[in-house]
């Protein structure tokens, strides 16, 4: 009964404030006769977490329960935790004080037996070390000697030398340069960076008031997507490139209920690619890889986009806290960057990793504010690298650049004061954070970096994108219609100048039309805000394309042809403007709600001044929340969900029926159609998207076998029969027919085998490309997983070549009979020669995908992770202290051993003689 009332103690307790009061002052004193002291509250972090925790059952309940006993599970939480927030502050609950001292006394016995046996250790481990450190010492005169001997010889030739140097000159130059190095390691710390402190920004916040806050942006947020919480497999994203760019996440799903194991080969796009260091892989992230597994590729992506939408709601809310805005500031600018266009129009058009990355824009901001401003905080350092981890890991390098010029730009401008003085303090802590993201993402980066040469197929961008009108790109922002995209009067597509983040009438109205005033609140706001503006007009510029600035740029900045379909840029320039509005907001809140308006006046002035004042504040935040409201429902024209093809499905299920064990390639034009292909672990031929990895250069012959048409092919039209007759395809009579009369499989009775085996001398000789019927099929394979194959290969007479249909990309390696062997290209194929033997003998070869890039980086990723959380515990003041301590350890040792061997120092035998007069 007792544990059960601590449990229920602590639960009410998460909704109470760490100390009624403010953070840090002491618990008040036990009263008399109440059984103990009161019960501490938990800690900050325990307390979010476990509030995390009630939200995400709470949001799994109201998203699988129907639509009645939902609605009835929304009021009822919400009801709840209002319920248990009066409670929590009229109650002070105390726990009981024997279960208390038992598990402090059994602490207490663990940490002393703890520390006896680390300090008989670190003695031992001491004693060593002195008496190395005495062994070396006297291994030291010999050359010591040595030395002497030979300065004494050469002395008189250097005194010889340095007779014709000018001694002067060489003095004053090295005083001047030391002085100058002096000036240059000064540790001075520069004035503070962006002026007078924002004190709202560490203010505590009520806890009605901050639960009330963010359950109201994560509600919104799933009410948004709540198309996406259709959990039927037959509805899945909608868009031509949703399949292929989601297969990654899909195939780990199926990968680990068939192998039991996460591969890092992905065998069944065209010749294989690599699974997780792979730009367009999203494995490594957390918000897409993890509902994969628990609901299947389908639904698991679906469910990631509600995350991500939750994650955006929050991130504006976390940067508004930062910035210090008041609670309309921050909900305001959580509910515009749920509603920001970009970010949905991108997800319905099924680019999934476009969309999704969008949602770190705030956290790294947040982030690199924190860096600047908080100084003696550990978390923004820690939050910069992880979110622009997560963003690396989301499976799109595109807003890797626009969001390193934006902290470039916000960094340049805090970091120095008015007399361009570096603040020292924020730029070391600003090399740390980008060390940090750099080691965090090794995982990745390290094996995508060195084999960028191996990444092809994505052409540069000319002239700096397709320039378009301006007006119709700025009207973008102010105006979500959807009939400007119907009467054609869009500058293009949804999915890359869609932009809507706020009504022009609220722009109006809070910028022009309330009262006048700063448009921040704080005069310490007023780099940002510049900052803001000036990156709202670069990165319009650079989305509309055709700008001499980005023409310049694309020109001569190395890589920067490469960042293609320039009206993306305006999901940066849309999310600048929501920050700024949100600004404005707070601003215009503050000047309204300040009780320094009614100071002065007497008591009937100062009650209508009160009266007008709520007047204005209620209007402000209907006006507020009337145009978010407005932005959201947009979510419900782009987004949403589409049927699975289900012909395809038909098709492809009856071969795997007819062929149930054996390794199929099909050629199908398009990619729109992958899942399907996944399903029944078949082969799609056929992508040509802009991305596909490269296959190291052939070892065999100078030919190219990564673009030999497959064994079978599918056709939905007369143009694709057509084109399929013509390269030797014939129709399958037996094969369904699902969409018209015609049967949907053809065959190519001309096509390599998964695996063969040829003639080296053949397949070497200059100018000569191999066919199939030069080869002979491998139909021994003992184990095909996605990154292990096994084979069994007679040797013969003559040198042969084994290859398998795998494209040789860096990490693949290969073994015969146990011993590594040298892989080859066979023409782009991963392959190995066997010698000749005089006799046939039987050979086991295993092909193994292990990349070592990426093994390495993992090892970094992990503990650079470590190291993250041993910064953010702040464990360095009780290290120094420990090895403070341990140095003055082992410096009475060292006295000690020198005592007792008899060899003491002059300052030590000196200091023993006085302690004996004395």
């Amino acid at each position: 009964m007792r544990r059960f009332s601590s449990i229920v103690q602590s639960i009410v307790l998460l909704f109470s404030s760490a100390d009624d009061g403010q953070a840090g002052s002491p618990a008040p004193p036990a009263a008399p006769g109440s059984g103990g002291p009161p019960h501490k509250p938990l800690p900050p972090y325990a307390r979010w977490l476990l509030f995390l925790a009630v939200v995400a059952i709470s949001l799994v309940a109201l998203i699988f329960a129907p639509a009645p006993l939902s609605t009835i599970l929304f009021w009822l939480l919400i009801i709840g935790t209002m319920l248990a927030v009066v409670v929590a502050g009229a109650l002070r609950i105390s726990t009981s004080r024997e279960l208390r001292d038992r598990h402090v006394s059994r602490f207490r016995r663990l940490w002393h037996q703890a520390k006896a046996t680390l300090s008989t250790a670190a003695d031992a481990l001491l004693m060593g070390l002195v008496a190395l450190v005495s062994i070396l010492e006297r291994a030291w005169n010999v050359p010591k000697a040595l030395l002497r001997y030979v300065s004494a010889r050469m002395k008189p030739v250097t005194d010889r030398l340095l007779k014709h140097v000018p001694h002067e000159r060489v003095s004053s130059w090295l005083a001047a340069a030391q002085n100058q190095l002096k000036q240059a390691v000064a540790s001075k710390p520069g004035p503070p960076p962006i002026g007078p402190d924002i004190p709202d920004a560490e203010k505590p916040i009520p806890p009605l008031l901050l639960h009330i806050e963010l359950i109201l942006l994560i509600l919104v947020a799933v009410l948004a997507a709540k198309d996406f919480a259709n959990l039927d497999a037959t509805r899945q994203l909608p868009g031509y490139e949703g399949e292929w760019l989601t297969s990654s996440g899909h195939y780990v799903a199926l990968s680990v209920r068939q192998y039991g194991y996460i591969p890092l080969w992905q065998p069944l796009l065209e010749t294989g690619e690599p699974l997780i260091d792979n730009p367009f892989s999203f494995v490594l992230h957390p918000f897409s890889f993890y509902p994969c597994l628990l609901w299947g590729g389908i639904n698991g992506i679906k469910i990631s986009v509600i995350l991500m939408t939750v994650l955006a709601g929050l991130g504006g809310w976390a940067l508004g806290r930062v910035l210090g805005f008041g609670s309309l500031g921050r909900v305001l600018l959580g509910l515009l960057l749920i509603g920001k266009g970009n970010m949905h129009a991108m997800i319905g058009a099924g680019y999934y990793q476009l969309g999704i990355s969008q949602a770190y824009f705030p956290w790294i901001i947040a982030g690199i504010i924190g860096i600047l401003r908080l100084r003696h905080r550990r978390w923004p350092v820690v939050l910069t690298a992880i979110a622009f981890t997560l963003m690396f890991w989301a499976g799109n390098i595109w807003y890797m650049l626009p969001m390193l010029i934006s902290v470039g730009v916000v960094t340049l401008a805090h970091i120095f004061d008015r007399r361009f003085t570096v603040d020292r303090v924020a730029l070391r802590r600003l090399v740390l954070a980008g060390a940090l993201t750099m080691c965090l993402s090794a995982a990745t980066l390290l094996p995508i970096w060195i084999n960028q040469d191996y990444i092809g197929g994505h052409p540069n961008e000319p002239d700096a994108g397709k320039a378009v009108d301006r007006m119709r790109v700025i009207e973008q922002f102010i105006n979500g219609d959807y009939e400007l995209y119907e009467k054609q009067l869009a500058p293009g597509s949804p999915h890359f100048y869609y932009s809507f983040v706020s009504p022009l009438w609220f722009i109006l109205l809070v910028m022009v039309l309330f009262p006048p005033g700063w448009p921040f609140r704080y005069p310490a706001m007023l780099r940002l805000w510049i900052v803001g503006f000036v990156l709202i007009i670069f990165f319009t510029m650079w989305g509309a394309g055709g700008s001499a600035i980005m023409i310049w740029l694309y020109d001569h900045v190395p890589l920067m042809a490469q960042w293609r379909f320039v009206g993306r840029a305006l999901a940066v320039s849309s999310f600048w403007l929501a920050v700024l509005l949100a600004m404005r907001l707070d601003s215009l809140w503050h000047y309204i709600t300040s009780p320094e308006r009614r100071q002065g006046l007497r008591t009937v002035l100062a009650w209508g001044m009160r009266v007008g004042q709520a007047g204005l504040a209620l209007l402000l935040i209907g006006v507020s929340l009337i145009a978010a409201r407005q932005v959201i429902l947009q979510w419900y024209t782009f987004s949403g969900v589409e049927n699975v093809n289900a012909v395809d499905y038909q098709c492809l299920e009856w071969l795997r029926t007819v062929r149930p064990n054996e390794e199929l390639s099909v050629y199908r034009h398009g990619y729109d159609i992958v899942t399907a292909f996944l399903e029944t672990n078949i082969r799609l031929y056929n992508i040509e998207a802009d991305y596909f990895p490269l296959a190291e250069p052939s070892t065999t012959g100078t030919y190219d076998l990564t673009a030999t048409l497959p064994e079978y092919g599918i056709a939905w039209n007369n143009d694709q029969r057509t084109w399929l007759t013509s390269n030797n395809f014939s129709v399958v009579e037996a094969s369904p027919a699902p969409y018209d009369e015609y049967n949907c499989l053809y065959e190519n009775k001309n096509a390599y085998s998964y695996a063969f085996t040829a003639s080296e001398s053949v397949l070497s000789a200059k100018g000569y490309v191999p066919t199939p019927e030069s080869t002979v099929p491998v139909t021994t394979i003992k184990t095909h997983l996605p990154d292990r194959i096994v084979l069994w290969v007679r040797s013969e007479s003559n040198p042969i070549v084994v290859a398998v249909q795998e494209r040789a990309y860096p990490g693949w390696e290969v073994r015969v009979d146990g011993k590594k062997a040298k892989l080859q290209s066979v023409g782009g194929l991963i392959g190995v020669i066997l010698p000749a033997e005089g006799y046939s003998n039987w050979h086991t070869i295993r092909f193994t995908y292990r990349p070592v890039w990426f093994f390495r980086g993992s090892v970094l990723t992990m503990l650079t992770a470590v190291f993250c959380a041993v910064y953010l515990l702040d464990t360095n003041r009780t290290t120094i202290r420990y090895w403070s301590r341990l140095r003055s350890r082992l410096r009475v040792l060292g006295q000690r051993l020198r005592r007792s061997t008899g060899s003491a120092s002059p300052d030590d035998s000196a200091q023993t003689g006085t302690q004996e007069g004395r």
